[in-house]
Order: structure tokens, then C-alpha cells, then sequence
């Protein structure tokens, strides 16, 4: 699968991708070359690490626009926005995926509201576990959340750590969805939640 370099369209704006993309898709293989994607500054890379069948496979952003990939799921461009930069690293993609990530979103906003810069760092380097390590900073925020989801778990789910340094009640109204307004102020503290074997 290749696309073609003239006339490529997201969201309706036009976008450059290099002349010698591709994807190859074969039964449980998959390969990337040359994936590029690009916008005044943006860029979306995606390429696998050797020529083998099913190799490890990179996803690159850079300077890359959040509203580009949450125009995609719902028109209203004030969902979320912000600058992305980052990588994620796919292995196995056909049999037994796994990921990991390391993420910066540079000038968060949610709903027109501006939260601050968000670092992600994800993996599910251990079976049926999804580990993320999540800051916000900038903006007076100074928030940590450490944990881990496991999916396959009926009860007890989820175990992490909160730390707030500080959190303003401005942060807190961007992701309330209107159920928190004209907020001032901050909180900080901690919270826990043990998983139980």
C-alpha cells in the first residue's frame, strides 16, 4: 500500500508524504518504508527497523499538531490540542504486541483551555500490564502519576500513585467538561490505590 504524493487530504488540508511510501501488509507480516508525513513544520514518520517481515516498527512525531488526530475521531477541533513530539516503538505487531512510548504534548489544551505540557512515558513490556508514568507541568501545574492498568483483571484493575505538587482548579475545570467552572485556586496532595493478589 502506498499513497499517492499529489492531492493527499486530512481533515481537508493537504499534506506532503514522501514519493516512496510504503506499507506492506502480508498475511500476519507487516512492514514500513519511507512513511513520511508532513505539514508546514509537522511530521508523522513511520518506518520498521530492518526489511524483515514483521520488524519492529517506529512511529515518529515531530512538532506534530494533536488536533490533526482528534479532528479524526470528532469534528469539533476544540476537543484537544497541542504540540506532540515523541516516539513509539511496536514489536511483534501480529502475534504477541508490544509497545513503548515516550511522549511530549507541549501546550495541552483541552476545550480552549490551555492545562500545561504533559510527558508520557508508556510500555507493556510485561504481559496483560500497561504502565504509564504521566506528568504535567508548566502553568503552575507540578503533577505525577505512576501506575499500572491490567486488563485481563475482573476486579482490581488498576494500582498507581498521584502525586500533586501542585494543581491548579483551572486544570481540573479543562478536563471537568463544564461540570467545574470559574474555578481558583490550587490542591496538592497524595493518593494511592494498592492492587490486591
Amino acid at each position: 500500500m502506498s499513497l499517492l504524493p499529489k492531492n493527499l487530504l486530512l481533515n481537508y488540508d493537504p499534506w506532503n508524504v514522501s514519493a516512496n511510501n510504503r506499507i506492506i501488509i502480508a498475511g500476519k507480516n507487516i512492514n514500513a518504508s519511507d512513511f513520511i508525513l508532513s505539514k508546514n513544520g509537522q511530521q508523522l514518520k513511520i518506518t520498521s527497523l530492518s526489511e524483515n517481515a514483521n520488524a519492529p516498527m517506529e512511529v515518529d512525531f515531530s512538532n506534530f499538531k494533536l488536533v490533526t488526530l482528534t479532528g479524526f475521531v470528532q469534528a469539533d477541533s476544540a476537543l484537544a490540542d497541542g504540540t506532540m513530539n515523541g516516539k513509539l516503538t511496536l514489536i511483534d505487531l501480529t502475534s504477541n504486541p508490544v509497545f513503548t512510548g515516550d511522549l511530549t504534548i507541549n501546550d495541552l489544551r483541552i476545550q480552549n483551555d490551555t492545562v500545561g505540557n504533559v510527558h508520557m512515558l508508556v510500555n507493556n513490556k510485561v504481559s496483560n500490564t500497561y504502565n504509564a508514568d504521566i506528568s504535567i507541568t508548566g502553568r503552575g501545574n507540578d503533577v505525577r502519576l505512576a501506575g499500572n492498568y491490567y486488563p485481563m483483571s475482573t476486579t482490581n484493575n488498576f494500582e498507581f500513585a498521584l502525586d500533586m505538587k501542585e494543581l491548579p482548579l483551572t486544570t481540573a475545570q479543562a478536563f471537568s467538561e463544564g461540570a467545574i467552572r470559574n474555578a481558583s485556586g490550587s490542591v496538592n496532595g497524595k493518593f494511592c490505590r494498592k492492587r490486591n493478589h
